[in-house]
């Protein structure tokens, strides 16, 4: 929210535009949801966030998406989502 570059497309975009929007973003983070998955498979940059006491279940990280896990989001901190990006941004 603080973030100047930041862009919320929520209520503004429908489901077939997120690969395109997607592609566009220099890094899109979100939760175990349809649009995050749809984010990495189209190419994008992506960090996962896999809320569940059941993340053995999640998937592996590929080339362009790193899954951070915990059992709450409380578990995740920003810390850990800021160098999952950076990670994305110096390589």
């Amino acid at each position: 929210r603080e973030n100047p570059h930041t862009v919320n497309f929520m209520g503004k975009s429908r489901l077939e535009d997120i690969p395109e929007l997607a592609r566009g973003a220099e890094i899109v983070v979100g939760n175990d949801t349809g649009p995050t998955h749809i984010a990495y498979i189209a190419g994008a940059k992506t960090v996962l966030l896999f809320i569940s006491e059941y993340v053995a279940a999640a998937p592996k990280d590929v080339a362009n998406a790193v899954s951070l896990h915990g059992k709450s989001i409380s578990d995740i901190s920003l810390t850990d989502v800021e160098a999952a990006a950076d990670a994305f941004l110096t390589a």
